[in-house]
């Protein structure tokens, strides 16, 4: 046989197992697209929900399917089969992190939650209360929760919010109670828009103030009275002068809260006077 014939006929070989290799990789493609999330979950939802205690939240089988679609096909991989407690051990396995997706997936699906389904949001939804925070909290007022389970969605929220946004975390609104005040005095979680008045009007922002006057310096307060507005944080009011962060809330003074910064002003001096003359 000729070289010819015979590099002719290794080319032809190299080709073949080539085309071979491609129709392997097309066959094990299409063997993983033949697990159906959906279908699964038609054939055994009733024993997946009641194995994961699911089944004690009052959700439409549908609901159920819609909640966990998503998530039983990325832990089925590249199974082509795989049986109910196989699902239910990997749903056991990295319930932490599957958790706040089913939370969340519940959150989305339902218009209107019970008690029992809002508490388990409440309880597993992570950091997905950065998205789902204004209507848990809509939903917690409809259902007239107690303070109680508002801490534990305010916690939620800090935690995320440092998780995902890093420090500070925004002042707190003296509405819903998240810390969720933005620089322009809209809250992300209830929406209220306030004004400075219905902000300064809270317990919390006079105490902050209060404590402000007595441990700035002589020369912050004389400065906060020539600038007329001082700065908000989630832990305290403090001059302009302090170093800003990006949400932090300039607030304006008015008359009254001048005249109290004038008031120290005065009693300091006369406190010193007093000092010098004895």
């Amino acid at each position: 046989m000729s070289r010819r014939r015979r590099g002719k006929r290794k080319k032809l070989e190299k080709e073949e197992k080539e085309t071979t290799r491609k129709r392997r990789r097309r066959s094990y493609t299409r063997r993983r697209r033949e697990f159906d999330a959906e279908a699964w979950l038609k054939r055994n939802i009733e024993e997946l929900a009641q194995n994961l205690g699911l089944d004690t939240l009052g959700l439409t089988r549908e609901e159920l399917i819609e909640t966990l679609v998503k998530i039983v096909e990325e832990l089925a991989g590249a199974s082509t089969y795989i049986d109910v407690n196989t699902m239910v051990k990997r749903f056991r396995r990295y319930y932490d992190r599957i958790a706040p997706l089913i939370a969340a997936n519940i959150a989305e699906v339902r218009a209107h939650m019970t008690k029992e389904q809002l508490e388990f949001v409440a309880s597993n939804i992570g950091d997905f209360i950065l998205i789902f925070a204004p209507k848990l909290y809509s939903e917690a007022k409809r259902l007239g929760y107690s303070e109680d389970l508002m801490q534990i969605l305010q916690q939620q929220w800090i935690r995320a919010w440092i998780n995902r946004r890093g420090t500070p975390i925004p002042p707190r609104c003296p509405k819903c109670g998240f810390n969720a005040l933005t620089p322009d005095l809209t809250c992300l979680v209830c929406g209220v828009a306030l004004s400075d008045k219905e902000l300064k009007a809270s317990p919390e922002f006079k105490y902050m103030f209060k404590e402000f006057i007595k441990r700035a310096s002589t020369e912050e307060l004389e400065y906060v009275l020539k600038a007329g507005y001082v700065i908000l944080s989630a832990h305290e009011v403090k001059s302009p002068k302090e170093p800003r962060t990006k949400v932090d809330i300039e607030i304006f003074l008015s008359a009254n809260e001048k005249e109290e910064i004038r008031k120290e002003l005065s009693n300091r001096r006369e406190s010193q006077n007093s000092s010098r003359a004895n």
